[in-house]
């Protein structure tokens, strides 16, 4: 099945060499031809389509926006890799660490953080960043406006460096996990 979606995605994509929408892979003769020949059904939903894309991340690119996959370039998986290596060999952040253990109320650490570079809370060890996630699970108390948003920022950016923590953590893991 692979091959046949595989060379689906290539032929679509050779007319604008962009993303194909799955609507377009769907209706392609050779994916239909192989669902009915093969599976004795349909082409997938739209939400199969997307698990079976998202669960290949070596294979595929898959846009959630615009629904749209690409078959992954050996430029893409290079990029991606250094991205990784230079999130693995990121210095740690002593400053930010230091800042966010001298906080001393949720409403402290929500400033510190909101803040702090991405790039920095990804640096932090994943003991700190599960810390982090703890303090910032509750709304705090003072309830004005500015306070409840720096929180919200805050806890939006511990949470996307989760994955950044866990390449430099553990990489094998990471790399187990398709991060």
């Amino acid at each position: 099945m692979g091959q046949v979606v595989k060379t689906a995605v290539e032929a679509l994509a050779a007319e604008n060499s962009n993303f194909v929408e799955i609507s377009k892979l769907k209706g392609d003769a050779k994916v239909r031809s192989y669902f009915r020949r093969v599976l004795f059904k349909p082409p997938w939903e739209d939400a199969t389509w997307v698990m079976y894309f998202q669960s290949r991340p070596t294979m595929w690119e898959f846009d959630e926006k615009s629904m749209g996959v690409k078959v992954k370039s050996d430029l893409s998986t290079q990029i991606e890799e250094a991205a990784r290596l230079k999130r693995r060999k990121a210095a740690f952040p002593e400053a930010l660490y230091t800042a966010v253990l001298r906080s001393g109320t949720p409403v402290e650490t929500s400033a510190v953080m909101a803040n702090a570079k991405d790039s920095e809370i990804a640096a932090l060890p994943m003991d700190a960043i599960e810390a982090l996630m703890g303090s910032l699970g509750n709304l705090p108390e003072a309830a004005d406006p500015p306070t409840l948003q720096k929180h919200a920022e805050a806890s939006v950016k511990v949470i996307t460096a989760v994955p950044g923590s866990l390449e430099k953590k553990a990489p094998s893991l990471s790399a187990r996990v398709g991060l």
